[in-house]
């Protein structure tokens, strides 16, 4: 597995929030988004614009900051969000250029202090979001599966430790997930709701035991977790109920 460096990261990122501002026409504005329940497109652009604003913020801190340190902060912006946007980009831009991936930065929960923390949580919610504004016109195009498969990474080295599963659940068992595109695997126990990442490479598939498993590529995957697309777009097998138990919000 190639680990990811500075520029893998916002290569990925500038690709997405480029295709989103992109998706977002001015005078389409008003669309719902269907991922989003409740959502206009203009709600969608205004959140990833305070996102970007959050993260800018974050990804220097070294300390907890007063707003916000998981969402999209407190920001206000003006009545032209497209505007506000773009200028979100071009701060964030900047800050970026002068970042390295183990420059110190404060980081909530049990992972390392470092930026690498807040530009790879700029990547995942920049490629989820720009996949909700395509599916305001229902053409949205898969997540690259590298970034997929971090961002599924993601999904369950944070997001599940932050409390932010869809549903509680007690369930027990072992999931598989495989990433048919780019050959990966996670394996992730759960003991009565609590999760354990498991090192892939000392599983031992012929000899333990696998409640549930869930394939397909990277993109459907991570979608999947997100709870943006249907589990039935995934091969499964098993307790379909221990998969669903991973998701999160």
């Amino acid at each position: 597995m190639t680990r990811w460096d500075k520029n893998a990261f916002l290569m990925a990122w500038r690709a997405d929030s480029d295709r989103l501002r992109e998706a977002a026409v001015a005078d389409e504005l008003d669309r719902e988004v269907p991922s989003c329940p409740g959502w206009s497109l203009r709600d969608l652009v205004a959140h990833v614009a305070r996102v970007f604003l959050n993260y800018e913020r974050l990804v220097t801190a070294t300390a907890a900051p007063p707003a916000d340190s998981k969402g999209d902060g407190d920001f206000d912006l003006g009545e032209d969000v497209l505007a506000e946007y773009d200028t979100a980009v071009r701060k964030l831009t900047t800050t970026l250029d002068g970042v390295r991936l183990d420059d110190p930065a404060w980081v909530p929960g049990p992972h390392a202090r470092i930026a690498r923390f807040w530009i790879r949580r700029l990547m995942c919610e920049t490629a989820v979001h720009r996949w909700d504004a395509q599916m305001a016109f229902a053409a949205a195009e898969p997540i690259g599966s590298r970034a997929a498969a971090e961002g599924i990474q993601e999904v369950f080295d944070t997001f599940i430790p932050w409390g932010r599963r869809r549903e509680e659940s007690t369930a027990t068992g072992v999931v598989q997930l495989f990433a048919r595109d780019i050959d990966r695997h996670w394996f992730v126990r759960l003991r009565e709701g609590r999760e354990t990442l498991l090192d892939p490479d000392s599983v031992d598939v012929d000899n333990t035991a696998i409640q549930a498993s869930a394939s397909g590529n990277a993109s459907d995957l991570y979608l999947a977790l997100w709870g943006r697309v249907q589990t039935s777009v995934l091969e499964l097998a098993g307790d379909e109920t221990l998969f669903k138990a991973l998701r999160v919000r």
